[in-house]
This record gives C-alpha cells, structure tokens and sequence, in this order.
C-alpha cells in the first residue's frame, strides 16, 4: 500500500498509466514510488494541517492518520492553489492554476478543450467512479467528466461521509480482478456547520454548549468581518466540535482502509489524501479570499509497506497543482496539460533525487 496526502503530486500519480509500465517491487531507486493497479484520491473539505496530530497538534483528532505519516515522507508546507472548494479542485483535476482553468464561483464551467485527470484514467483504459457531496463538488462545474460511475447527493449531515465511502467501496467490490481504476472521493466532513455524532462530540467537549449561535457558515462570516462578537468560550466550543468532526472523519477513514485491506487491495493501491481547508475566523469570498495559511497549508507526504518508500520530512513548499497529466511519465498516453507548475516535491521528500521539469499544453486561452 502507497499511501500519499498530496494537493502536489506529479510523476507518481500516473506513472503507469499503460499496463506494460508496471515494474515489479525493488526494480526502482529508493524514494521513487511504484505504479500501482487503483488509484483513490480522497479530498476530506475544510480539514486544516494544524489539526492534526502529525503537524504538532497538542489534541487527539487524527490518530489513524498520525499512523500513516509516522511512516511517511512528510512535506511541512505543500500550498493549495487557491482557498475554495471549486477552484482549488479543478486544479487539482486539471494541473491548472485557476486564471489558467478559469472556473470560479458561483457558476463557472469547466470548457470543454480542457481535460481532467479521470479523463485522462479513462482514455488510458482504467475503470473510474467519482463520488461526492455536491455544492461546490457538483458534476455540473466539470468533475463529473470521465467517470463511468458518478454521484453528486447534497451533503446534509456530517453522517453522510459513511454513505459516500460505502459507494467507493460498492465500486470497488464490483472490480474484476483485471481491472485497473481510478476512484475519487469527497467529502463536507469535517467542513462547517460543525455538528459531529457522539460519541466524538461529547469526548472532546462533555457539557452543555455555551450561550451564542450554532457554528453555520453565516455565523462564522460574520465574525470573520467583524459584524458579531464570540466569547472566548464560544469559540472554544467551536473548536470542539470541529476536532471532534476530524475525529469522527479520522474514524471512517480507518474503517476504509480496514475494508480495502479485506478486499486485498491495500498493496495495489495508492492513495491521495487532498485537503481544503477554511479559516481559523471563518468563511472566505470567491475571488477576494485572503492567503491565510489556515487555507492554503496543505498536509502533504508519502507512506507505504513498497520497500521504495522513505520516510523523513521536507520544509519545502509543495506546489499545490502538480497533481496533473503531463509530467514525463505521462507523455506516452499523449494527454499533455500543464504548463511548468513547481517541483516534484514528494518525490525530492522521499529522497528520490526527483528534478523539476516543464510541460506545454493546453492552456486557457492560449
């Protein structure tokens, strides 16, 4: 099992993108991580690097994945393109910065010229299935593109994770044992309105909710602009319950895992673990968000049993649009996108010697 917690990914993603491009375990340096058979990228919205107990957080939310990064190659900052759900997806499908893929809010389209990576899955003979939680997630805006298998249910409880994973793992059940696939999940867990389940809520704040209003998107723009006041205990209550939402998150996530071990897919497997996440005061405006490192810090790293993976950490900066088709061991399945977007940087944090390189292609506009 590779497991990998990237907005910045490059060569590793794809790297076998034609069955004859498998190479059998050891035959690479170590550091450089294998192609495998499935591909899964999870993007768990609004959860924020610094809650997390492998980036030093002092509270127990995230004991399941403190467990994959205790034996990952860790990057301290990898930056998301862009502070917002859609814009900082579409990059990630496309390996585009966003004036480059051009789709903001509330209503942008992704054009057609312009290809995704479960397009890029599909042309390249992979079985694919998307499911997500609508809103800014919907497949109207362009990430519906490529899958054979894709839902889209509004999210309306933190609860609704456990049906989203179950559909991934309903795909994955219904694979032949030949089949190569690509499988990608979101989830609103653990974004705002923050109500976790028990007992997760009641761990990490056991008595009654202060006085003031339920932790809602509109409740935290509103302090984010300066238009109410929260007391101190308010906001402590706030940060409860948004732990205890990763908690619950870091919970179904080892259910998953559990359940891709039982189906003998955990050594055929790599996963992407991408995070968006929301400010410490509140919500941001399309287009006039500010840069703040609760938004744009990404948790990013590399684990797995493959006897090329490293472990160790990297200060550097991750570049937060590298998950793309177009890198050099792409250029066999002819799908070109990005231009030159940043370094590999997993592959330089799992001391793979990985080099910078450049890609022309499709460009908006262009």
């Amino acid at each position: 099992m590779v497991w990998v917690a990237v907005a910045a990914l490059g060569s590793l993603l794809l790297g076998g993108c034609r069955p004859e491009a498998h190479a059998p375990a050891g035959s690479q340096a170590r550091g450089r991580l294998q192609p495998t058979r499935g591909y899964i990228v999870i993007a768990l919205d609004a959860l924020r690097a610094d809650h997390l107990g492998a980036y030093g957080y002092d509270r127990p939310t995230s004991p399941f994945l403190d467990s994959l990064a205790a034996r990952s190659a860790v990057v301290d900052w990898a930056i998301a393109p862009y502070p917002g759900t859609l814009v900082s997806n579409l990059s990630l499908f496309t390996g585009l910065y966003p004036p480059q893929h051009g789709v903001y809010p509330p209503s942008g389209v992704l054009a057609a010229e312009i290809p995704t990576l479960p397009e890029l899955f599909l042309a390249s003979g992979f079985r694919t299935a998307g499911h997500t939680e609508g809103g800014f997630m919907a497949g109207g805006y362009g990430f519906a593109r490529g899958f054979e298998e894709f839902t889209d249910t509004a999210h309306d409880a933190e609860a609704d994770i456990e049906r989203t994973f179950e559909r991934g793992l309903d795909f994955l059940r219904g694979l032949a044992e030949e089949d190569r696939f690509f499988l990608f999940l979101h989830t609103y867990s653990p974004h705002d309105p923050y109500d976790p389940p028990e007992p997760w809520r009641s761990e990490l704040w056991p008595g009654e909710p202060p006085p003031g209003p339920p932790p809602t998107g509109p409740t935290l723009r509103a302090f984010n602009a300066g238009e109410v006041e929260l007391t101190a205990e308010t906001l402590a209550f706030y940060r409860a319950l948004y732990d205890a939402s990763i908690r619950y998150t870091d919970e179904v996530l080892a259910g998953f895992f559990a359940e891709l071990e039982a189906l003998g897919l955990v050594d055929e497997t790599t996963i992407i673990d991408h995070h968006h996440r929301r400010p410490r005061r509140g919500a941001c405006r399309p287009r006039a968000a500010r840069p703040h490192p609760a938004l744009s810090r990404v948790p990013a790293g590399a684990a797995g049993d493959h006897p090329s993976t490293a472990r160790g950490r990297s200060p550097n900066p991750g570049p937060g649009v590298e998950c793309r088709p177009g890198t050099d061991s792409l250029r066999s399945c002819s799908y070109p996108l990005a231009r030159k977007t940043g370094r590999r940087q997993l592959e330089a944090a799992a001391g793979g010697g990985g080099r910078a390189t450049a890609t022309r292609g499709l460009r908006r506009g262009s």
